[in-house]
């Protein structure tokens, strides 16, 4: 049996990487860096280019993989701030603590749950996390997320398999990297 298999060559992951289009490999990647106190600004949205390819059809596949996203963790400079922008930006509510310094929030229509890690900015074992998430109105999203102080790293549009899709990379006010998409 033969399966075809679609794969998106999507400059915005490069983007999201912290990559630039002269160094990600993706011709004709945008983005904007990031200021601590400068006006965010748009940027012209970048076309996605979409390539299909057929996998080999032989091989082993494993019968044990099956796995599923379920929790995203993002370290916050606080608990509170933290999950007030994920809820007044996604929805986001508090579901709960898991132990001290962590908190787990679910989002309304389902899928990964976000773990809230508490972590001052230098700690040294901080990490910035990443996440694309569907939205059903990009610009009421960015303006909210930007005006609780989410900074704008680069906008894309495209249609893959047909379909409009426009998304815009921010970076939340910890330095998480969250991509907001809306289709159609």
């Amino acid at each position: 049996m033969r399966r075809l298999a679609i794969v998106v060559a999507i400059p915005l992951l490069a983007v999201g990487c912290s990559s630039s289009a002269s160094n990600s490999g993706h011709a004709g990647a945008t983005s904007t860096t990031r200021a601590a106190a400068a006006p965010t600004t748009s940027v012209a949205p970048t076309t996605l280019a979409i390539t299909k390819s057929v996998p080999p059809a032989s091989g082993p596949v494993d019968p044990n993989a099956n796995g599923k996203i379920l929790m995203i963790k993002l370290d916050v400079g606080d608990l509170a701030s933290g999950e007030r922008f994920y809820r007044n930006v996604f929805g986001a509510k508090f579901a709960l603590a898991v132990g001290r310094g962590v908190h787990v929030l679910t989002l309304p229509n389902g899928g990964p749950g976000l773990v809230l890690l508490q972590t001052a900015p230098d700690d040294k074992t901080r990490r910035q996390g990443a996440f694309i998430i569907q939205v059903p109105d990009l610009q009421a999203s960015k303006t909210l997320a930007v005006a609780i102080g989410a900074t704008v790293q680069g906008e894309f549009a495209g249609a893959p398999q047909g379909q409009a899709a426009r998304s815009i990379d921010l970076l939340d006010p910890w330095g998480n990297q969250v991509e907001i998409l809306q289709l159609g």
